[in-house]
């Protein structure tokens, strides 16, 4: 589930990180947050794509070395 890049929303998704922050030291992030990780392993074409509900399928493809 991703929140928004104010991260106050959807109010679903938010008000899940705050229980996963007091309940497992958890979060949940914006797409720029994993895509930051995804680039500097070298992944590039980080996309979300809705799936059911709240959630959403990231991907990102890394270009072949040669």
């Amino acid at each position: 589930m991703l929140l928004d890049a104010t991260k106050d929303g959807p109010l679903g998704v938010a008000c899940f990180s705050v229980s996963m922050l007091m309940h497992e030291k958890g979060k949940q992030y914006t797409l720029g947050e994993p895509s930051g990780v995804l680039e500097g392993a070298g992944f590039e074409g980080v996309q979300a794509q809705p799936s059911f509900g709240w959630y959403s399928l990231v991907s990102a493809t890394r270009p072949a070395e040669g």
